[in-house]
């Protein structure tokens, strides 16, 4: 093999260390920089859970929120982005709760949340929680505005959640020059690609390039220039990453408009 791509940051951080020890490129799609910290052959391409944690901060203090309630999966990526914006957000936190890769109930919190009635709720969960989480808060009439980050920019899991996420704001990378990518692929195959499908379809085409050319995929893609992909056109980054930008996007009609 010439490089491994590998989705999301568990993943990525158990397979860090095979790769490193034999030396294999390693395209890890993650927001978390330790992934890749203090290694040699492995890349992340992502907007910085930094960077999202600024957009998210900053749109919050727009939109005039004073006070929060958080629920989180348990996974490096989410806690990264829910101790963040604790940190940075200067707003009251009036719920703050995680829960395992595979608990589904979420009556209680959401019965919670109702009564504390805060100004909005930070939905830090992964699929399928997260949309059983925001039909779970619906069903108890429950209307308070929602935002999140790219883990409900899930196709599937906008379908899953029957409409309850609509109106929902999220921060992700800034895809849109990817547009006709997109549509190349529902028209191909019917339905939207899946959640992180921009950062693959880049890496893909990274390492075709590298290909052609005929260098070190690693080399390529630790010292790109120029880049043209979904993300538009962009380069290498410090850090073992890349130069992506972060936008502000909402779940309209089962579609992801940008703001």
């Amino acid at each position: 093999m010439d490089a491994i791509i590998i989705f999301g940051t568990p993943t990525a951080f158990a397979v860090a260390p095979v790769t490193e020890q034999a030396k294999m490129p390693l395209a890890a799609i993650t927001i978390v920089d330790k992934v890749v910290q203090d290694k040699q052959f492995a890349v992340r391409h992502f907007v910085a859970w930094q960077e999202e944690n600024r957009r998210i901060v900053e749109e919050v203090k727009k939109r005039g929120y004073k006070r929060v309630a958080m629920v989180t999966t348990i996974n490096d990526a989410t806690l990264a982005l829910r101790d963040g914006f604790l940190k940075e957000s200067g707003v009251e936190v009036v719920l703050n709760q995680e829960f395992a890769r595979d608990d589904m109930d979420f009556q209680a919190v959401a019965a919670k949340i109702k009564a504390a009635k805060p100004d909005a709720v930070y939905n830090l969960l992964f699929s399928p929680q997260n949309s059983t989480f925001m039909k779970t808060l619906r069903a108890l009439e429950c209307t308070l505005p929602a935002f999140a980050v790219h883990n409900v920019e899930d196709p599937s899991a906008v379908v899953a959640s029957q409409g309850s996420f609509n109106g929902i704001w999220f921060v992700t990378g800034d895809d849109r020059a990817g547009n006709k990518y997109r549509e190349a692929y529902q028209q191909r195959f019917g339905s939207l690609p899946a959640m992180g499908w921009a950062n693959a379809f880049d890496y893909a085409k990274m390492i075709i390039e590298a290909a052609k050319r005929g260098v070190p995929v690693l080399s390529h893609l630790k010292h790109l220039q120029s880049f043209e992909g979904a993300f538009g056109t962009y380069g290498s980054a410090e850090g073992n990453a890349f130069q992506l930008k972060a936008t502000v996007k909402t779940i309209e009609g089962g579609r992801f408009v940008e703001q």
